[in-house]
């Protein structure tokens, strides 16, 4: 499988949340029960880490679904406009999955 591509956009100071669906061939949700999840930003495909959003994931299981959700305290200085992601889905039993992947764009604060 290769992960698709979705590119994140969004204003630093504001809360951040997404969700993503993981369907099988037939359309149905893929049940997530006993998987976890990863995800980094990155300056570059293969430069320094900005951030670690691992903490910011969570799962509906039975839904198929990918949650992030980043509080607005933690979009403030941010410290830094654009940027590379992926998230990662590991089974119960260690197989790693490439769930979907993309840029990340930064809108600065004016009000704060």
């Amino acid at each position: 499988m290769i992960a698709p591509k979705y590119p994140i956009a969004f204003d630093e100071g504001a809360d951040l949340d997404l969700q993503f669906l993981w369907k099988d061939a037939g359309d149905d949700p893929v049940d997530l029960t006993g998987y976890t999840a990863r995800m980094m930003i990155k300056e570059k495909i293969d430069g320094v880490i900005i951030k670690d959003w691992q903490s910011y994931l969570s799962l509906n299981t039975p839904m198929g679904a990918v949650n992030l959700n980043v509080p607005a305290i933690n979009t403030v200085d941010i410290g830094f406009t654009s940027g590379v992601y992926d998230i990662e889905l590991i089974s119960p039993t260690g197989k790693v999955y490439k769930y979907i992947k993309g840029t990340v764009q930064i809108f600065e604060e004016v009000t704060n």
